[in-house]
């Protein structure tokens, strides 16, 4: 407990946090709204707060209860929320809910809280009222619901539902139906606005207020993206009457007794959540290592760089030109309209590998498979400071830069480049989860790839598409010779790659390029495939939507796995690499290139662990400057009967896809606000239709600005910060942990969500749904959702039927996999390691909704897995 600070001139509003995915979202909408004011953050179930809340209501303006899942006649729902409005005169204080704490109000004065027929989340609907109170000024205007219960007022007042002759509709009739003033049954409560435009739940109170009290309430969510401004006028009102009633009951101090009783934290907050903080000091000798093994331990270090011209040159022939492509090596390929590729090859010897495994909860480092250090941890919350040290040791301002000359000069480092050098690789589902507090289900224990995954990069190149550069890096010493024989294997594949391709991304392969399909294609032709059953995806799905419907989550990404088992061909080279066992990976990930641009294709080949994805989708980028960025994918739409722009947006904005959109932008919101704070985020593009090569996309852009002071350990100038505090402050790399796992693969709200969807698939992720990229030396890092990718397995059995895909154009998702069409293959599982078959593992998945049906998932899911699977397929078949 402690003691009250002088008064303050501005007012202090408690905000209850009902557990909802948008919290942070109203803190937000509260703060740029009302001037003068500070926001203190409580949870609902709070015991020291409900223990003391007469005595915090003393030192406290007012209270906003926030959205949140669950019914508030269930105490683990809204905790001590409904003994807000039983505080007597001399504790009682202006109160707003909001959707749960709208119907906490109506609940505790009388009103039933009932089922909707159909419950609507991230619907966007009119709310009409007749102006004055909260909604003085302001005309008839849409706004975003999220909720699967309704208050019900009075059966006379409330209006016919649809099974009573009523319904939904548009104007005068229905608005006669319902009441304006208070009902017999809810005598205290002032209906303020419905809706009249549901054509199956009937009418629907939006809004009311206590006859005498300082009580109000709204149904709808006034900070979602999708509410009009009219949310902020609606707070402004709120305000008003708030402050005219704390004006007529006059100032009113604590006693010296009550402020003892207010916990410390409430008087006094600490300001930004502090579990998104990087703490700096991680005790391990990882740090030393990567010194040693560079022999820069003693030494100053550079950022040594070379740019060339090589406008339309294909990325995926300079990977193999280098000799990368049976290395071991991380390339982010770009095409699609991307602009930047780069290749990050493992140097033998001197690559310093980070691995961690959520299960175990060990942390393993070194520079060679055989020889690797392992240190206990107590969780996954020790992982990322040490990721940023390991950044640290190379900053490139604490460094001295030169050219390939060696000269020790303050030349510009190469700007445009996103990346320097750094740390490359992923980051599994299973790692989003322990990060998000969600313990994982048992059959992960079985899991052999890591679930981080990165090598610290010092050698580097990087394709500007765009602009037809590469850059060449180093941040080795003494490595001028490999920037020159960089410069020297480009410009001889320069030579003979085209360079009058409209997009130099999409440069046509070359004969040296396509020499090995005529092998791959064999091996496909002779692959079996095992997929998902329709019957048990589609029980799951009916799972997840008695989920949904209950109020608990508001959509679910319901996912499941094909494998497809594949001969690796003769003439497959054995890799020059720590990895034992011949790998077909680089042929088929240049199949799926050659065949399914992707502006976030993906090759991994780190030890025994090879990933091959074509991804459309970025998770999270932020760039030196300290602007983060998330942008979800939610809703396409195929080029075809010609289709615009226009036509596919009119479609996928009243869609399906659209709710989705705007749930995982509302969340994403909250996210980025945890940690740059709601004041500084923005969503400057809101479910634009963008063009891809042959789809309409449905895309939205989330984006924060890191204050000056949080430039991790870099002030604006590029000087040196030397001040702890500064360096615990938002970074990058604190977004990217506060927003696993992506939110277009989990659901909203997030951890219930991923609870709920362990218990329903029952197996691990693993890479899949996990996210893939780079944290660069310089400040900047780019990660894309590890959606269409596929990942060599390691010889574990699944329990799936066999089946290959047919070719029929006319089947659902273009293959046959309906329980009564399968075809059984009796080769069953085969060892990944026997010499001459390996098994990559496909994951696939689908949002599942209100408006959802399981045969409609199932659909989708097998869709993107064909994505995959007919693409190798048909290319077996040519």
């Amino acid at each position: 407990m402690g003691s009250l600070p002088n008064p303050p001139r501005h007012r202090r509003i408690l905000f209850v946090d009902s557990s909802d995915p948008f919290a942070n979202n109203v803190v937000g909408l509260l703060k740029a709204t009302l001037p003068n004011i500070s926001v203190t953050v409580v949870r609902m179930d709070d015991s020291e707060v409900d223990f003391h809340l007469s005595s915090i209501c003393r030192v406290f303006d007012a209270v906003v209860v926030g959205p949140g899942p669950g019914h508030p006649a269930d105490p683990t729902h809204v905790g001590f929320i409904n003994h807000l409005w039983d505080l007597d005169e001399g504790h009682m204080l202006p109160i707003l809910g909001i959707c749960l704490g709208f119907q906490s109000l109506c609940y505790s004065h009388g009103a039933e809280v009932v089922d909707l027929h159909s419950a609507r989340f991230g619907i966007v609907n009119p709310v009409t009222h007749r102006g004055g109170d909260i909604f003085a000024g302001i005309e008839e205007f849409d706004a975003a619901l999220y909720h699967a219960v309704h208050v019900k007022l009075d059966s006379q007042g409330q209006g016919k539902g649809p099974e009573e002759g009523g319904g939904g509709g548009d104007g005068e009739e229905e608005e006669a139906t319902v009441s304006w003033e208070p009902t017999q049954s809810c005598p205290a409560l002032v209906p303020l606005a419905w809706d009249f435009d549901d054509a199956v739940n009937g009418p629907i109170l939006m809004a009311a207020r206590h006859v005498s009290k300082p009580f109000w309430g709204v149904q709808f969510h006034p900070e979602s993206i999708c509410t009009s401004k009219a949310g902020k006028e609606l707070i402004k009102n709120w305000w008003r009457g708030a402050e005219s009633w704390l004006a007529q009951r006059g100032p009113r101090e604590a006693t010296q007794e009550e402020i003892s009783q207010v916990p410390e934290r409430l008087l006094n907050p600490a300001g930004p959540v502090p579990k998104y903080s990087i703490t700096p000091g991680a005790d391990t000798g990882l740090l030393q290592e990567l010194r040693l093994v560079t022999g820069t331990e003693h030494e100053g270090t550079a950022l040594r760089w070379e740019r060339y011209e090589a406008a339309g040159i294909s990325s995926a022939e300079l990977v193999e030109a280098l000799g990368y492509s049976e290395q071991e090596v991380v390339f982010l390929d770009s095409q699609d309209e991307g602009r930047f590729s780069i290749i990050g090859p493992v140097i033998p010897g001197k690559t310093l590998q980070i691995q961690y495994r959520s299960t175990t909860k060990v942390l393993e480092y070194g520079v060679s498979e055989d020889d690797m250090s392992a240190k206990q941890l107590g969780s996954i919350e020790e992982i990322w400071p040490i990721l940023q040290e390991t950044l640290e040791v190379y900053n490139p301002h604490k460094l001295r830069r030169g050219t390939s000359s060696g000269v020790d000069v303050e030349s510009d480092l190469p700007a445009e480049s996103p990346f320097w050098g750094g740390l490359m690789g992923y980051i599994s589902y299973e790692a989003g989860l322990e990060t998000l507090g969600v313990e994982l289900d048992e059959s992960c224990a079985g899991s052999e790839d890591p679930d981080i995954n990165f090598v610290f990069i010092h050698r580097s190149i990087v394709i500007d598409h765009v602009r037809g550069h590469v850059y060449a890096q180093s941040l080795l010493p003494s490595d001028s010779q490999w920037l020159v024989d960089v410069g020297k294997t480009i410009r001889d594949n320069h030579s003979t790659s085209s360079t009058e391709t409209p997009n130099p991304s999409k440069a046509p392969e070359s004969a040296t390029i396509k020499a090995g399909n005529n092998n791959i294609q064999e091996a496909l032709a002779a692959a079996s495939v095992q997929v998902p059953s329709e019957a048990d995806y589609r029980a799951k799905a009916r799972r997840c939507h008695q989920v949904v419907h209950a109020g608990d989550s508001y959509q679910l990404y319901l996912t499941d796995e094909s494998t497809i088992t594949i001969p690796i061909p003769t003439t497959i080279p054995s890799n020059k690499t720590q990895t034992s066992s011949p790998s077909s990976a680089w042929p088929l990930y240049k199949t799926l290139r050659h065949r399914t641009p992707a502006a976030f294709g993906t090759f991994l080949r780190l030890s025994s662990t090879i990933v091959a994805g074509r991804s459309p989708e970025r998770f999270l980028s932020w760039d030196r400057r300290g602007v983060c960025q998330f942008q979800p994918i939610k809703g396409t739409l195929r080029k075809e009967n010609n289709m615009t722009s226009s036509h596919a947006l009119k479609i996928l904005e009243k869609s399906k896809e659209g709710s989705e959109n705007m749930m995982t932008v509302d969340q994403m919101r909250h996210e980025m606000g945890s940690v740059v704070g709601v004041e500084n985020t923005a969503v400057p593009r809101l479910m634009e239709v963008e063009e891809a090569e042959t789809v309409w996309r449905l895309v939205s852009v989330i984006q924060g600005q890191r204050s000056k002071s949080s430039n991790s350990g870099v002030k604006e100038d590029g000087g040196e910060q030397h001040s702890t505090a500064e360096r615990e402050l938002s970074t990058g790399l604190s977004i990217l942990k506060a927003s696993l796992p992506p939110s277009s693969v989990t659901g909203v709200p997030k951890q219930i969500s991923c609870e709920t969807l362990r218990d329903v698939e029952r197996r691990p992720r693993g890479i899949y749904a996990g996210v893939m990229g780079y944290m660069d030396v310089g400040g900047g890092g780019d990660f894309a959702v590890m959606v269409r990718v596929m990942v060599r397995g390691h010889g574990g059995s699944r329990s799936h039927t066999h089946a290959r895909p047919q070719h029929d154009e006319n089947k659902r998702g273009n293959s046959t996999n309906t329980d009564t069409d399968r075809v059984r293959d009796g080769d069953g599982d085969r060892d990944t390691h026997t010499r001459g078959f390996e098994t990559w593992h496909i994951g696939a998945g689908n949002a599942l909704t209100i408006q959802s049906t399981d045969e409609d998932a199932f659909v989708k899911m097998e869709a993107k897995a064909s994505a995959i699977l007919n693409t190798l397929l048909q290319s077996g078949a040519s």
